[in-house]
């Protein structure tokens, strides 16, 4: 009975820990504001305590929301308290998930616990309620949406042209809060005829490029903000794009701020399904007109050598169901092997462009063109399908004999064997090397002295050694018997160490003083006139030194307005000034 009573005592201290640590586990949300305008943006963090992983929670975002996941931080705080004379320390090790929210529609808006499995247990937060509201609506603002006027077909990606009339000073402006059904792909879209201004600004996370003019409405000088999207519609019938809707900071003549917005009225966009006459079997909802055209890494080629084919395609953002329609039939078709994994996309050049890439073999020496590639799109102008194709590329491609298990089978059992002859050594060759005992019996023994006695040995060893000795030895007698380079000499060395730990100016005035023979301290920024250097690199020179002496009389700029020395400039003085003569020097 001791024994069961251990063993149950031992299990529970061993499973106690892990107990206690799953239930220290907590996620908590915290949402930076209860209350928010439409269009206005907030953030919402989650905090996962007592847990080690990075793992992102799960919400159920509403679709009243725009959400945008910033990232996963690690934070460790760590806090010690006295209770009854004891030391205790509190360590709060958590990951915080950080989101961005905007506000799309107003009303009661509530966000769903946030939800974490671990080790087959699942964590919740509690849920937040966010109350949104429309800002003051501004009367002489206006915002019109414009549709192309005729049917649309599923998948068909249209131009919208969206125009907003602003009717007075704006900041901060958002469209963030725009409605768009789930059913269609907002993108953005060309950038209009630059008859004004052009302004980059986000819609719903991608850049948009607008134009701002000065136009005449009502009688009255208005500035507007023209621009345009690209929708596809993924399903037929009445679809209900908008409102466009831009909130927005608007400034009085008082210079006072308050936020406002404006929104155009929502469009009917009716949808239809491509028509079932005429369609070819391999259409898979291609919609629009495009050109294609391919190129070979090699058009001649044996048999079964691979063949690097590309397909450029050009066509109309943002070339909805191109993927799946691209295949390799028409290759197959014609006798090339193609690799298992089929078009591979490969980074886009511009827009309006796809590039696509495959290896294919040949498998047959008749075969003489690599055949086009079709693709079969739906024309929505024209109301009918078509097959836009590259142009064949010519191949030569020859032939391989193919070895056969016949042709391996040389000789059968009833064929005599010819006998094997025993394994000789290699004669002594250049490439063949004797035996150990016949390199130490040679009479032609490696002799290092007799080697460094030869003439090219010795030839080599001279220039090795001798060359770099004879312009030491020069190079110290004419220092010594020139006392002007030895002082310049000096300089250099100072200057370069002056350079080194930052000290640009009085680097160049050591130097250059050496080089004027003048006192570097009482050298100015004119004195350097008499340097035979280039006009850049005085010029340089003179700046650096300007700024130096002005600093003796102005108040230091501030960090961010000190010009950067160049580092160069010390170098290239070295490099083109000569030295004066005491004659021509300046008097320090």
């Amino acid at each position: 009975m001791l024994r069961v009573t251990t063993i149950i005592a031992l299990l529970l201290t061993l499973i106690a820990p892990s107990a206690i640590a799953q239930d220290d586990i907590t996620i908590e949300s915290q949402l930076s504001s209860s209350s928010a305008y439409v269009g206005e943006e907030l953030t919402l963090q989650v905090l996962v305590r007592g847990a080690d992983t990075a793992e992102q929670p799960e919400i159920d975002f509403p679709d009243t929301l725009l959400v945008e996941y910033r990232g996963v931080s690690r934070n460790t705080f760590s806090s010690t308290r006295y209770i009854n004379g004891r030391q205790t320390t509190t360590r709060d090790d958590r990951y915080t998930h950080t989101y961005r929210i905007t506000v799309k529609e107003n009303g009661l808006i509530e966000i769903p616990p946030a939800r974490l499995t671990i080790n087959g247990r699942t964590y919740e937060s509690h849920p937040n309620q966010l109350v949104a509201r429309l800002p003051q609506l501004a009367d002489t603002d206006a915002i019109e949406l414009a549709l192309p006027d005729r049917p649309v077909y599923v998948g068909e990606s249209i131009n919208a042209e969206i125009s907003w009339w602003i009717g007075g000073s704006t900041s901060g402006f958002s469209f963030d809060s725009s409605i768009f059904p789930g059913s269609v792909r907002v993108a953005p879209g060309e950038t209009p005829a630059p008859n004004g201004d052009q302004r980059a600004f986000e819609f719903l996370g991608d850049q948009t490029i607008g134009v701002v003019e000065q136009v005449i409405r009502d009688g009255q000088p208005m500035t507007r903000l023209r621009f345009s999207l690209r929708i596809t519609p993924a399903r037929p019938g009445a679809i209900e794009i908008g409102p466009i809707r831009a909130v927005f900071v608007r400034t009085d003549d008082f210079n006072r701020g308050r936020r406002a917005y404006a929104e155009s009225d929502p469009v009917i966009l009716n949808v239809s399904d491509v028509p079932t006459q005429g369609r070819p079997k391999d259409y898979n909802g291609l919609i629009g007109q495009y050109a294609l055209r391919t190129g070979a890494s090699n058009t001649s080629v044996n048999v079964g050598d691979p063949i690097e084919l590309q397909l450029l395609i050009r066509g109309d953002e943002p070339m909805v169901a191109l993927r799946d329609s691209l295949n390799t039939s028409t290759l197959e078709a014609s006798g090339f092997r193609v690799s298992p994994d089929g078009w591979r996309e490969t980074d886009r050049r511009r827009t309006g462009e796809r590039v696509y890439t495959t290896t294919i073999r040949a498998t047959d020496a008749s075969i003489n063109a690599i055949p086009p590639i079709e693709l079969s799109t739906f024309d929505p102008e024209q109301g009918r399908y078509s097959t836009a194709r590259s142009d064949p590329i010519p191949l030569n491609v020859r032939a391989v004999r193919q070895i056969t298990l016949d042709d391996a089978i040389v000789s059968d059992q009833s064929s005599p064997v010819s006998p094997k002859r025993e394994l000789e050594r290699n004669h002594n060759i250049v490439w063949a090397h004797p035996s150990t005992n016949q390199i130490i019996g040679s009479e032609h023994r490696f002799d290092l002295i007799g080697s460094l006695r030869s003439s090219g040995v010795i030839a080599i060893l001279a220039i090795a050694f001798g060359v770099p000795l004879i312009a030491l030895g020069w190079r110290v007698w004419f220092t010594h018997h020139d006392p002007d380079q030895a002082r310049i000499h000096r300089a250099w060395k100072q200057a370069r160490s002056l350079h080194a730990k930052g000290e640009h100016a009085r680097a160049l005035r050591v130097y250059a003083g050496a080089l004027l023979n003048a006192d570097p301290d009482s050298l100015t920024s004119d004195d350097l006139s008499r340097l035979s250097a280039s006009e850049s690199t005085l010029e340089s020179t003179r700046r650096v030194l300007t700024l130096e002496e002005s600093a003796h009389f102005a108040p230091p700029p501030a960090r961010s307005d000190r010009p950067a020395p160049d580092r160069r400039i010390l170098h290239q003085l070295r490099r083109e000034a000569r030295p004066v003569s005491k004659r021509k020097g300046v008097r320090s």
